[in-house]
């Protein structure tokens, strides 16, 4: 059994590698991860951490609130440089990104 599981472990860190590398420069949250994929939220959210230690993904440097209202990383693939992350609508104040929809 061991090595199912390992293979629909497999599979999911590749769905939510997909999922950031699709993402492009805006990236995504953990939060953004679970909310992605509904009922697999938490299974899938904890892949997150995996692949940044694999160094398939970073944190951007760029944050953004969650839906509880608090301030998350968001995490882009490793590749991507910094000036090429965008957070749409978004300002840079008080050394946090803040955005228009976070502030509503």
């Amino acid at each position: 059994h061991h090595g199912e599981r390992t293979g629909a472990h497999d599979r999911d860190r590749a769905r939510v590698h997909d999922l950031i590398v699709e993402r492009g420069s805006t990236g995504v949250t953990q939060d953004e991860v679970d909310a992605h994929f509904g009922n697999d939220s938490r299974r899938m959210g904890q892949r997150v951490p995996e692949l940044e230690r694999d160094g398939r993904i970073r944190k951007s440097g760029v944050r953004r609130r969650t839906r509880a209202g608090r301030w998350a990383n968001v995490y882009v693939e490793a590749g991507r440089p910094d000036d090429e992350i965008h957070v749409p609508g978004a300002v840079f104040r008080n050394g946090k990104w803040l955005t228009e929809r976070d502030a509503g």
